[in-house]
């Protein structure tokens, strides 16, 4: 089986992902996984590989995990018109999957495949999606803590996320999975999940100890908590809706969901303060050049006028010197006799040239 974990950023994947390879499900041979970092203590469970094609699969519609304006719930369908690059990363996706496959029961995940899922899935045979749910607004405030995001700008990522994913679980046996429950109550969380996942048909798994789980589970891991009266009173009735959807609480959609307006203008505004940055970064690095650039002429123009008063009191040194000469040179007798000389030759000439 094929075993696909499916949520938004900071919504908890990363636990569900690593309980089910507890319970058996391969993973990752020790090559592709991205680790831990100080944000995620436990690991990410995330493979490198699946990683970048997800975002290679984002940019070809000009988007990207954060930057979602140009996205449609409806782009992670296969178009019929496919790109040289396209077939590139398709390539490379089904070569990540041989690999997979050769390791069944596997679990991969990566949140973005809540928007590109639709292209894993057509090479799926038997795929099982595990949805993780998390209140939205702890969603958003760990987005903010860990990329300096604004409320606004996570609670769009949330919806766009999710939209994306309730398009993309029709007709799939789907196993909804709630984070505040699985750090509330790890074991018993865990049991459900285990069971579930055979009653899905996945074979080869194991029910893992009550021992590994509280030891991996801690509740100290809830970060970013909030009370139920304040996601209340700050969620949409949409956004409330779209969350049910996701913790199993309602019927998945029979049509295709969209983002709200809100959340799409929350998207553009965030990008249009990114191009924003973007031109200021750029003007004020022109800035930086042109006073580089102005300070090195007023350096040249220093050392220039340096360099022409140098040579200005060595061609005066050179005209004293040469003054100096000429006047000890009149002062000499020779000097004297030559220029009588000269004179008197100069007088006969004259006298001739009259006489004739």
């Amino acid at each position: 089986m094929q075993i696909v974990v499916l949520g938004t950023h900071r919504s908890g994947t990363s636990l569900v992902t690593r309980v089910i390879n507890m319970m058996g499900a391969f993973f990752d041979s020790g090559h592709a996984s991205i680790g831990f970092s100080d944000e995620n203590p436990k690991g990410f469970w995330e493979r490198s590989d699946v990683i970048a094609v997800n975002d290679r699969l984002l940019a070809e519609k000009h988007c990207a995990w954060d930057r979602l304006a140009a996205w449609k719930p409806s782009e992670g369908k296969k178009s019929r018109k496919t790109s040289g690059e396209m077939e590139n990363i398709e390539r490379d996706l089904k070569n990540i999957l041989l690999t997979l496959n050769a390791n069944r029961p596997w679990v991969v995940k990566d949140p973005r495949l809540c928007l590109t899922f639709p292209h894993w899935r057509a090479h799926l045979e038997a795929p099982v999606v595990v949805c993780v749910h998390r209140a939205p607004l702890e969603v958003a405030m760990s987005l903010k803590t860990r990329y300096g995001f604004s409320f606004a700008h996570g609670l769009a990522l949330w919806e766009y996320y999710t939209v994306s994913l309730l398009n993309a679980l029709q007709g799939l046996p789907v196993i909804f999975v709630e984070h505040q429950q699985l750090l509330a109550d790890a074991v018993g969380t865990v049991k459900r999940l285990h069971e579930a996942l055979e009653k899905e048909g996945v074979k080869g798994l194991r029910l893992p100890s009550e021992r590994e789980v509280t030891s991996f589970i801690e509740p100290s891991l809830h970060r970013s908590k909030l009370d139920t009266k304040d996601e209340e009173q700050s969620l949409s009735a949409y956004q409330r809706m779209l969350g049910d959807m996701l913790a199993g609480r309602a019927p998945l959609p029979s049509q295709p969901l969209e983002p709200s307006l809100t959340a799409k203008e929350a998207m553009q505004a965030y990008e249009h303060r990114l191009q924003l940055d973007a031109q200021l970064t750029q003007m004020n690095e022109k800035c930086a050049q042109a006073e580089q650039e102005a300070n090195e002429l007023r350096d040249y123009r220093r050392t220039l006028a340096a360099e022409v008063q140098q040579e200005m009191v060595r061609v005066r040194r050179l005209i004293e010197e040469k003054d100096a000469k000429i006047r000890e040179l009149k002062a000499s007798k020779s000097w004297k006799l030559g220029n009588a000389l000269v004179r008197f030759v100069t007088l006969r000439w004259i006298s001739r040239a009259e006489a004739t």
